[in-house]
């Protein structure tokens, strides 16, 4: 595997983000942050750790798109959330990677079900070039990639990869 972002480059790009949404939800007392696990673990811890300064509840939801490599046609979505808990909050969902936009246009549509005032999205890492739908309000974007299948800092390759504290491309060889 090749290294695409090291640990640091990771670190530095989480603070950055964190930075942009302290300031963005300092005063803000109607907000959440819902973090889609099982990939943005990683990442959405880091990036909570930055951001000691305000003090806003998190969920999570739990979403299933990928088979392999492959994005799957079916998009299985666990979650506990209610509409009290989403009900005029303004959201900021953090999510690990955005592909196809697929899956995010799913959990934009579920928590607006909720009746969410807003959705902001914050994403360690975009593939512009694979977007089969238009994705709104990716506010807080670390870094665009190009078309390629990566893992470690939460990613994975069935259920594996998740531990590497870098962010590495999977080759066919490593697969």
């Amino acid at each position: 595997m090749k290294i695409l972002f090291d640990k640091k480059t990771i670190q530095d790009k989480v603070s950055i983000l964190a930075n942009q949404i302290s300031k963005d939800y300092l005063l803000n007392k109607h907000a959440m942050f819902i973090i889609v696990l099982k990939g943005s673990i990683h990442f959405a811890s880091d990036l909570l750790r930055f951001i000691p300064t305000i003090n806003i509840p998190v969920e999570f939801i739990r979403v299933k798109s990928y088979e392999g490599t492959s994005q799957s046609q079916f998009l299985s979505v666990t979650s506990f959330l209610k509409e009290s808990d989403i009900k005029g909050k303004d959201v900021l969902i953090i999510e690990d990677i955005i592909d196809s936009g697929k899956t995010l246009e799913r959990i934009i549509f579920y928590v607006n079900s909720l009746e969410a005032k807003s959705i902001n999205i914050c994403t360690l890492l975009n593939k512009p070039s694979c977007r089969k739908v238009e994705v709104l309000n990716d506010k807080y974007v670390g870094f665009n990639i190009e078309d390629q299948f990566v893992v470690g800092y939460g990613l994975d390759f069935k259920e594996k990869y998740r531990n590497l504290s870098n962010i590495m491309i999977l080759e066919e060889s490593d697969l």
